[in-house]
């Protein structure tokens, strides 16, 4: 006799329960708990598996721990598992958190400084309760009819906020019920605060001396707030580095040209103003699509006295044709700036060949630069002028391309130095590195566009390297050194 052993195979309801329990735990993992050591370093991408992989966690430490100096916070695209992920740190709604860690270090990607909790957990209306979160009362001056009725309301909220747990990781609730029950009678005032202004309350920021505020691939920016523009500088005495990314405003992506965006003052130039003159020393705007006059002078007068590093960049990916520094502007930045040492900025090739003009009134201008970057187009202006990418050593893309010409190589880029080392009055010119394509953050979060969507730039890196250091960082006797290289960080096109 033959046994039957064949096994039942699983359902689709346990199918989706497991799948969901391995992605969560793929995305989360071991989060940060009070029991674990305190971190004096937190580089927290939320919805990302990581120890720090939540918001809640972070929060947790900040209140626990004295030890972080340095606090980075990246929030990622959220899929599908991310539903009940806190967007910013979940303060407490009656403002009671206090951080006992105050960072010297904030860097922040894709931070939703607006948030309102508030707005989130207040039930729809109409509601069966009153506006600021009381039980209707009955018009019965009766005590038995008021205690019936507050009981009956109490077991609609318990039982609002046990649908809700059991629930909440499928359709997403995420426990509003019991948070809203928690703080429905906060005064209106403290419960309309932001998370900047929640943030600004339980953490000491006097310490901070470098900030960040960028963009993330997929989560844009926008602080409106006025705790943000007109608060937040003056909580940050201490700040020498401020590195600002993207406008902040409507007019970020595939903008067609910079005159577009030359009517409209980028949101992000309140804050940058709003810190007192000369007190930089380092100063990086990437993506904010213009080098307008009226908004260049307004940052290098603010600020260029006292600043030695400089970053000034619009990606090819976001902005087509890209802004670049006009003649005069190259020619300004020394008086504006005339600290620099550190300078990084696009320029695009001219006439199907080198900028050599714009990179002498740069040498002739900065005197003391010793370090400089430039972001050249990788994409021919014409668009028509196709070639194969032949850039040391040996990367070819998978298919013709219009790419900006002549091509990026060691000679080229030691031939631009050389102009710049000689226009130079001083000759402190020490490293220059050539950068073409996309120099964005890698994605934090999932991708979820098809690759024939792309842009073909996108994730595509080439540089060369020239400097008058050895490998060992001793300065070379014979000429300076120029190293090429390129890869894509996609895998896809190597």
């Amino acid at each position: 006799m033959t046994l039957n052993t064949r096994v039942k195979p699983p359902g689709l309801l346990t199918i989706a329960l497991l799948t969901l329990s391995a992605d969560l735990h793929i995305v989360y993992g071991q989060q940060w708990t009070s029991k674990d050591y305190c971190p004096t370093k937190i580089d927290a991408k939320i919805s990302r598996g990581s120890q720090f992989g939540t918001a809640s966690a972070v929060h947790e430490a900040m209140k626990t721990c004295s030890t972080v100096d340095e606090l980075t916070i990246r929030m990622g695209t959220m899929g599908c598992t991310d539903i009940c992920v806190h967007i910013s740190l979940p303060f407490a709604l009656d403002g009671s958190d206090r951080y006992l860690s105050a960072p010297s270090i904030l860097e922040l990607e894709g931070y939703s400084f607006d948030h309102s909790e508030w707005d989130t957990i207040v039930p729809e209306r109409p509601h069966w309760s009153e506006e600021d979160g009381s039980w209707p009362t009955p018009s019965s001056t009766n005590p038995i009819v008021r205690w019936a009725s507050d009981r009956y309301h109490r077991g609609r909220m318990f039982a609002n906020k046990a649908k809700e747990g059991y629930w909440g990781p499928f359709s997403g609730p995420c426990g509003k019920a019991d948070a809203w029950y928690k703080w429905r009678h906060v005064s209106k005032e403290q419960r309309s605060k932001d998370s900047t202004e929640l943030w600004l309350d339980a953490m000491d920021f006097s310490r901070v001396h470098t900030l960040s505020i960028r963009e993330s691939r997929g989560t844009t920016i926008k602080p409106n707030g006025t705790a943000f523009y007109h608060r937040f500088p003056k909580e940050l005495p201490s700040l020498k580095s401020l590195a600002i990314g993207d406008r902040w405003d409507d007019d970020r992506v595939s903008t067609p040209a910079p005159e577009s965006t030359a009517s409209k003052r980028p949101k992000a130039l309140d804050f940058i103003l709003a810190f007192p003159v000369a007190s930089l020393t380092s100063f990086s705007w990437t993506e904010s699509g213009t080098c307008e006059n009226d908004v260049f002078e307004a940052v290098l007068k603010h600020h260029g006295a006292s600043l030695q590093e400089l970053e000034w960049t619009s990606s090819e990916i976001d902005y087509d044709p890209r802004p670049v520094l006009s003649n005069s502007q190259l020619q300004s930045l020394g008086s504006l700036a005339p600290e620099l040492t550190n300078l990084t900025i696009d320029l695009n090739r001219e006439n199907n060949d080198w900028p050599y003009q714009k990179l002498k009134i740069l040498a002739q201008s900065v005197s003391h630069l010793t370090n400089l970057t430039i972001y050249l187009n990788l994409q021919s202006e014409q668009k028509h002028n196709s070639s194969e990418m032949t850039i040391e050593p040996g990367y070819v893309p998978p298919q013709v391309q219009p790419m900006a010409q002549p091509l990026l190589t060691s000679d080229a880029a030691r031939k631009m130095f050389d102009v710049l080392r000689k226009a130079q009055p001083n000759k402190e010119l020490e490293t220059v590195t050539f950068r073409e394509g996309d120099w964005l953050r890698p994605l934090v979060g999932p991708v979820w566009d098809s690759v024939e969507d792309e842009d073909w730039k996108t994730d595509v890196r080439v540089w060369v390297v020239c400097t008058v250091f050895g490998p060992d960082g001793v300065r070379l006797d014979r000429e300076p050194s120029c190293q090429a290289g390129n890869n894509s960080l996609t895998g896809t096109r190597m």
